[in-house]
């Protein structure tokens, strides 16, 4: 919900032209603030349930219940900056890639600013990416503590 109103700060045609006719917000009558933050959490649950499971399984992984909390919520504050600059790295990218000229892919007529579309396009597209890195990287995580659980607990240690 936050990250959509770093967005729509970019581009408010992002929302008002594509995100909110692809989640049936066009015709509501709330602020396009609101609606902005309403699409975010609606658009949460899809990378949000595979990095919830992929980091609970990880915190697991230590075998460590008493700290599971803990390593799980570091785990999220990682993820959240992590994202954030990928998102923010997107929108670099957005600023040197976005030129004057609207690319020939770019069917989106009715957009007056293109440039700024296109960047907030940039931006969402690369808070994806820093989750699915994120998730990458849990699940190495959670494969070498695994494995150096298993090995203290039988007695082996690694070199």
């Amino acid at each position: 919900m936050l990250h959509n109103q770093m967005s729509y700060s970019v581009s408010a045609e992002y929302f008002t032209k594509f995100k909110f006719i692809q989640f049936r917000l066009a015709d509501s009558e709330s602020s396009e603030r609101w609606r902005a933050a309403i699409v975010g959490l609606l658009a949460s649950w899809w990378m949000g349930i595979p990095i919830g499971l992929v980091m609970s399984s990880a915190a697991r992984s230590r075998r460590e219940p008493s700290r599971t909390f803990v390593i799980a919520a570091k785990m999220m504050i990682a993820t959240l900056v992590v994202t954030v600059c990928f998102s923010l790295t997107g929108l670099l990218i957005g600023f040197f890639v976005a030129g004057p000229e609207r690319p020939a892919w770019f069917h989106f007529d009715e957009v007056e600013d293109a440039r700024s579309f296109l960047r907030a396009g940039w931006m969402h597209n690369f808070s994806y990416l820093g989750g699915v890195v994120m998730m990458i990287v849990w699940v190495v995580y959670a494969i070498v503590w695994g494995r150096r659980s298993k090995r203290a607990t039988s007695g082996t240690h690694l070199v």
